[in-house]
């Protein structure tokens, strides 16, 4: 499968349904301990201010095109990228697959409680579903040690961390090879939306790509974060005048 390479990070071209069954194929292979990220604008361009999170988006075994603007970026350098990805959309397609392959789950991330409000609301839904483990992500380096030891022993087939990047990114990369659960998976905010303390936008709003507007009007506090999409946009503009002058 060919990567899209957008500003040096590498994006699969996957489909929902096919990052699902790559994933659980990873699983059942029960092979080295796989990293997947969500890849957005703003993690695009925290990487090309930050060498060293570059670096494990680069290691990284899967890239999920989570955003409209990676799909844009990426078709406009012309790339095949098939459709955005939502974090969270894979995150709930992964959650009903484990029922069948009776995988374990693990949440590590989002404030005190949230991650047990979460498993909660699952709970209800999906009964049956297995989650062994759930830690709060606001804990101190000292108490990294305690919280691998929790992981290990609970022996999750699936490790989903929410904990903002590149936080969560960072924690993946360090540690997932010791922890020896076969996939690790930057979540974000998914845990927020799971329990029920922010809301997704409307369905028509994803579909059109304007989920940030939503967040943007919900929380107008992320401006801060949101200005980097016009940044953002420049990068990929100045990186396709130069592969062009390169292929003169």
């Amino acid at each position: 499968m060919n990567k899209a390479d957008i500003l040096g990070v590498p994006v699969h071209p996957e489909t929902l349904s096919s990052a699902r069954e790559r994933i659980l194929s990873f699983i059942k292979a029960g092979l080295r301990p796989v990293s997947i990220y969500s890849i957005n604008p703003e993690v695009i361009y925290a990487a090309g201010r930050n060498y060293d999170f570059k670096k494990i988006l680069q290691e990284a075994t899967l890239n999920i095109p989570d955003g409209i603007g990676v799909v844009w970026a990426g078709r406009f350098l012309g790339y095949y990228i098939p459709e955005r990805v939502a974090g969270y959309d894979l995150m709930i397609n992964l959650v009903e697959a484990s029922r069948q392959g009776d995988f374990r789950l693990f949440f590590l991330g989002g404030e005190p409680g949230t991650g047990e409000k979460a498993a909660a609301r699952l709970r209800e839904k999906y009964p049956d579903i297995d989650i062994v483990g759930i830690q709060h992500g606001y804990f101190s380096p000292a108490e990294i040690g305690v919280i691998k030891e929790v992981i290990k022993k609970a022996a999750p087939h699936i490790l989903f961390v929410g904990m903002g990047f590149p936080r969560q990114e960072e924690f993946i990369h360090e540690h997932a090879l010791e922890l020896g659960i076969p996939v690790s998976i930057a979540v974000g905010g998914a845990f927020d939306v799971l329990a029920g303390e922010v809301k997704r936008a409307p369905g028509w709003m994803q579909k059109v790509g304007l989920e940030w507007l939503y967040r943007l009007i919900k929380q107008p506090e992320r401006w801060r974060r949101i200005i980097v999409i016009p940044l953002f946009m420049a990068m990929v503009l100045r990186e396709k005048f130069r592969r062009r002058k390169v292929e003169k």
